[in-house]
């Protein structure tokens, strides 16, 4: 099997899923958008999104593709605008992920949107343009989609906490600030 390593950005409007495989130099996307007036609300939306995931997962596994880490990014908690919609999304995607991969992987590491930015770029305050520019600079991948350039820096971040490696010292920070497997509780801590 060859390792694969994905990024997840979650959104209704742009719900990125890249995939990154390092032994072929390979990245795709899947890229969909779950508007209201074609999913519905609520549980219906959630699900047509939980389906797309589980879709992405079965076509890694038909590959070949062994998923060594996930990461998926976290939402502004301070935003003021549809948190509850957000936590609702996040919800069910780490559910999917329940099933859709085997333990510890399906525990996503959740990256802060601050965090994504200064990974990709080292500035914390960069714009949607700068992370596009960051993932064509940092890796030579095209897109013009900003949901797409974060999942792919993810799906990075994802290799780079399953190997050990990093490029730069904001790398580095970023890394060490991070926990893998997020929500993982230890069994053995609950002894």
């Amino acid at each position: 099997m060859t390792d694969a390593f994905i990024g997840i950005d979650q959104s209704y409007g742009g719900f990125s899923i890249a995939v990154w495989v390092p032994g072929n130099q390979q990245l795709e996307f899947n890229l969909k958008a779950f508007p209201a007036k074609k999913y519905g609300q609520g549980v219906d939306r959630l699900k047509a999104v939980s389906e797309n995931i589980v879709d992405v997962f079965k076509g890694v596994y038909e590959k070949d593709l062994e998923i060594k880490h996930i990461c998926m990014e976290g939402y502004a908690r301070n935003s003021k605008f549809r948190r509850e919609e957000a936590g609702e999304l996040a919800s069910m995607v780490k559910m999917t992920l329940s099933v859709a991969a085997s333990k510890p992987v399906s525990y996503p590491t959740v990256v802060s949107p601050t965090q994504l930015k200064v990974f990709v770029t080292g500035n914390y305050r960069a714009s949607k343009e700068e992370m596009i520019a960051g993932v064509k600079e940092k890796w030579g991948v095209e897109t013009k989609n900003d949901n797409n350039a974060d999942s792919c820096g993810l799906a990075h971040i994802a290799e780079a906490l399953h190997t050990g490696t990093s490029h730069a010292p904001y790398e580095a920070d970023i890394l060490g600030s991070l926990k893998p497997h997020t929500e993982r509780f230890p069994l053995a801590a609950a002894a």
